[in-house]
């Protein structure tokens, strides 16, 4: 038996070199896509338990925010003579929230018989301060409180004219949880 010559060695890879490296080739590239298509089903399927994740998340967060706590108590700042309102003081007595605006909504004057006579307002104040009746300095709208926590709204102009019998103020809070959602609060009337 003789030896291969190494011409004969060229000869052969000349031949099947292309062959077999081709092959290799095409073996490697079929085991890439393999891995790319079990890849991008991983990635799909991941996706697919981050979106149930998420709404699950959102679920958990409106029942966390369906059992705060929220309340608020309004005292109203009179001039003297009880004859023009400066502004409310919101006293925060629940969760922490945001406070975006204070509304009067009707006021109810003395009732000649057994009749309430309630008349609309919708009054808006739009601004507020740490300070008490507006010396202080203005605060940002909404304005984060915690329990016990109180802000000074008051209405942009200086005070706001209403009649002497008037014996009962109905308004709202506009408050939110996370700063951007509002909801109202309608504390008991008051005086």
């Amino acid at each position: 038996m003789e030896m291969p010559s190494h011409h004969d060695w060229v000869a052969f890879a000349r031949d099947w070199g292309s062959l077999v490296t081709t092959t290799a080739l095409v073996v490697i590239t079929a085991w890439y896509a393999h891995l790319t298509r079990k890849l991008a089903r991983s990635s799909e399927e991941a996706s697919t338990a981050a979106k149930v994740a998420a709404l699950a998340s959102q679920d958990a967060v409106r029942i966390a925010q369906s059992s705060l706590e929220i309340g608020f108590r309004v005292t109203w700042h009179w001039a003297e003579g009880n004859t023009s309102l400066r502004g409310a003081i919101v006293l925060c007595e629940g969760s922490t929230v945001h406070v975006h605006e204070l509304w009067i909504d009707r006021v109810a004057s003395q009732p000649e018989r057994l009749d309430w006579k309630f008349d609309d307002v919708n009054l808006r104040f739009d601004r507020a301060t740490f300070q008490g009746p507006p010396h202080g300095g203005h605060v940002s709208l909404p304005v984060l409180l915690h329990k016990h926590e109180s802000v000074y709204f008051y209405a942009s102009t200086a005070s706001v004219q209403l009649d002497a019998s008037v014996v009962q103020i109905q308004g709202r809070v506009i408050y939110s949880v996370d700063g951007k959602t509002t909801r109202p609060y309608r504390p008991e009337p008051s005086i």
